[in-house]
């Protein structure tokens, strides 16, 4: 009876000390939401740069005005970056050690919570290429089509570059230095989207960045004259006159 006094006292001691998982649970909850909230004002920035306001504006240098408009915004982006990732690696690690000594798991809200602060952290691993296509998707190639279609045409991308056509973009669109989406394609040497580009009805003979391909110099009409892909282009007369105040020189080198 003794013994089992003894027993009853032990287990009422132990049922008496203290467990520090809920207080571990709590502090973890609200770590997460302040590094958070650190993250998500870069994040939406960052997303606005990449879907609005290229809708908007057309193709954007992302990061551009946080960088010099921002610095804050972006320095917070940063830490709240690097906060994130080191909860998440403590959650888990938490999660494990609570799934190990009590058999048991985290609350269904403490993993809800960590799914949204895990999409803070995958949010600026997103590119830029991703962002545009789900824009185009969503709300059609916008006022800046064309540019969206020589950006795309010059990376590489093809998928974006046939939904910009599919969604209404002309194939033979120019962007803002006047060269069509080809011509930047073969600027870069992107030759698979370039083909694509030609199947699809674009003129090699509206770009002359072409030329030096021979693949494609052979569907282009002969330039005028000769075949200098450039004789349309200003050139430095061999005759130069040099005028230094006293005398004028006529130099005829070529």
């Amino acid at each position: 009876m003794g013994n089992s006094l003894a027993r009853d006292s032990r287990g009422r001691r132990d049922q008496r000390k203290p467990d520090g998982t809920a207080a571990l649970v709590s502090t973890l909850r609200v770590i997460g939401w302040f590094v958070l909230a650190v993250a998500a004002l870069y994040d939406l920035r960052l997303v606005y740069e990449q879907t609005l306001l290229t809708w908007k504006d057309g193709p954007q240098m992302v990061g551009f005005s946080m960088v010099h408009v921002f610095p804050v915004l972006l320095l917070l982006g940063a830490l709240g970056f690097l906060g994130c990732s080191s909860w998440i690696a403590s959650f888990l690690f938490f999660a494990l050690r609570n799934r190990l000594r009590h058999g048991g798991s985290l609350a269904t809200t403490l993993w809800l919570q960590a799914l949204v602060v895990a999409l803070a952290v995958a949010i600026p691993l997103i590119p830029y290429s991703g962002w545009k296509v789900i824009t185009v998707e969503i709300a059609g190639p916008g006022p800046h089509g064309p540019n969206l279609l020589v950006d795309a045409a010059a990376d590489g991308n093809i998928y974006l570059t046939a939904r910009l056509l599919k969604k209404g973009v002309p194939v033979d669109a120019t962007g803002w230095n006047g060269a069509t989406a080809l011509n930047a394609a073969c600027a870069t040497q992107q030759l698979e989207v370039a083909r694509k580009l030609i199947a699809k009805g674009a003129n090699p003979d509206k770009a002359r960045g072409c030329w030096n391909i021979a693949e494609f110099r052979a569907k282009m009409k002969p330039i005028v004259p000769g075949a200098d892909p450039y004789a349309n282009f200003p050139h430095v007369p061999s005759t130069t006159i040099y005028v230094d105040g006293s005398k004028t020189t006529t130099d005829l080198s070529q």
